[in-house]
């Protein structure tokens, strides 16, 4: 495919994927915003500790292969075709989704308590799904079907949101709003099934132990490095449970869904435009890098938005969304903001390091921040409450973003495009320049579309 015909197919599925999780989103806020004013800043930690003590376990289910998934549909490896990766992905995520839902039961029925059980039931189901879900995701994604995959995530957003609004209105209990809650992740697995087998034109897969096992041995360090993002991600809101009681985590929680609700943007956009960067990276060098470099530059700058704005509006955001019972959660978004522009920057960095097959140093990464964030959270929690919890965080995201790569050679050029990105003044003109280059580009190939139509 030519590389104009590349740029032109993923940057619409950015802007298919972009529109549609916007709307989306917007849904999903409403509806949680609506859920913590109604169960309170006690019933909502319960929830919100539940959801995450069930995240823990969730790299189980996805083996951190949704990358590597991507580049085999786009590569097919020879003697393996789009029908093989699509049916032995499924095989392969249906065993690890299992395997997710006994440990993490498991693990609930030891420490979670029996009010908090029921919860992690649902949200156990829903992560099985879930899991399922993101191998259709993928092969959409690959195949530059973003609208659809976009239009089934919103369908299932609408869907569980509305069922969510009506059982406020109906006072249902906080177990019925994690069954609609996780209805979610069941509606997207059949719609995302039904659009992705009418594009391959039927049921028809193939199982290759060979690529299962190829898949595991790429993934496995995806896997654990997921398991320990996850842990510096969401460890301090079980911890909090611990140290503080259930109703810090809903004002720990409400101050992290404000700035986690923005993490969709990142995800959207290097989702949809890296394949266009993995494109180029064999035939012109120069220009993956560039364009590596480029998508870190608007990932800073994104991040950097979020937080300014953030800080400066703590409180009359929390307030106004949450309600005055939530204000202890003013003080621990001012900090936590700061996280995005890390994560921002963490999530492309990620993907290059797929795209360069260095998963393993992800490892060290996630360890790294791990060992960071529980080590601060028993030192901060105790001294200085929420606020703690959200810095020791912030040093997690830090660590494992910039600290670690810097370490080592192999990986150093992973903290070099972050670094360079932090030189605003430099990044901003190469963001524009890019631009620019771009829209020159598209006029370009307009006219000459002109032309030829013309001479036709």
């Amino acid at each position: 495919m030519p590389e104009s015909d590349t740029k032109g197919i993923f940057a619409r599925q950015a802007v298919w994927m972009f529109l549609a999780r916007s709307l989306r989103l917007l849904a999903v806020l409403f509806a949680g915003v609506w859920v913590s004013r109604y169960l309170g800043p006690e019933g909502f930690g319960r929830f919100s500790y539940a959801l995450s003590f069930v995240a823990l376990f969730s790299a189980i289910a996805h083996l951190g292969s949704d990358d590597i998934l991507v580049r085999e549909f786009i590569v097919r490896p020879e003697g393996v075709g789009t029908r093989t990766i699509l049916g032995s992905s499924i095989i392969l995520r249906g065993c690890s989704g299992l395997t997710m839902a006994i440990v993490a039961l498991v693990s609930g029925a030891v420490v979670a308590g029996p009010h908090v059980m029921p919860l992690i039931i649902v949200f156990v189901l829903a992560g099985f799904a879930e899991s399922l879900a993101r191998v259709f995701e993928k092969y959409l994604e690959a195949h530059g079907l973003g609208r659809f995959l976009a239009c089934g995530q919103a369908v299932a957003g609408f869907l569980s949101v509305s069922a969510t609004c009506w059982a406020i209105t109906q006072g249902a209990g906080i177990w019925f709003l994690a069954v609609t809650r996780g209805a979610e992740s069941v509606a997207l697995l059949i719609l995302l099934a039904i659009v992705s087998l009418r594009a391959l034109g039927g049921i028809s897969f193939r199982v290759d132990t060979r690529f299962i096992g190829r898949v595991l041995r790429q993934s496995w360090p995806l896997a654990v490095t997921s398991v320990f993002v996850l842990l510096y991600m969401r460890i301090d809101q079980v911890m909090l449970r611990h140290y503080m009681g259930e109703a810090s985590v809903g004002h720990y929680s409400a101050a992290v869904r404000l700035v986690e609700v923005c993490f969709f943007v990142p995800m959207v956009l290097a989702n949809a435009l890296f394949p266009a960067v993995l494109a180029v990276r064999e035939d012109q060098g120069g220009l993956y890098r560039l364009r590596t470099q480029v998508l870190h530059d608007a990932m800073l700058w994104l991040g950097l938005a979020v937080a300014i704005g953030m800080t400066l509006l703590a409180r009359p955001m929390i307030v106004l969304v949450f309600g005055k019972e939530y204000r202890a959660a003013a003080p621990v978004l001012r900090y936590y903001a700061w996280c995005a522009p890390l994560v921002f920057v963490g999530i492309v960095r990620g993907k290059w390091l797929v795209s360069e097959q260095l998963n393993r140093w992800q490892l060290l990464f996630g360890g790294s921040a791990a060992f960071v964030n529980v080590a601060l959270n028993c030192l901060l929690i105790p001294r200085l409450g929420m606020q703690g919890a959200a810095l020791a965080t912030l040093s997690a995201q830090f660590t494992t973003v910039v600290v670690a790569p810097l370490a080592f050679s192999a990986v150093r050029p992973a903290a070099l495009y972050a670094v360079r990105s932090a030189s605003l003044i430099a990044s901003g003109r190469r963001l524009l320049r890019f631009f620019l280059a771009h829209v020159a580009d598209g006029r370009r190939a307009s006219t000459e579309q002109g032309s030829s139509s013309c001479n036709d």
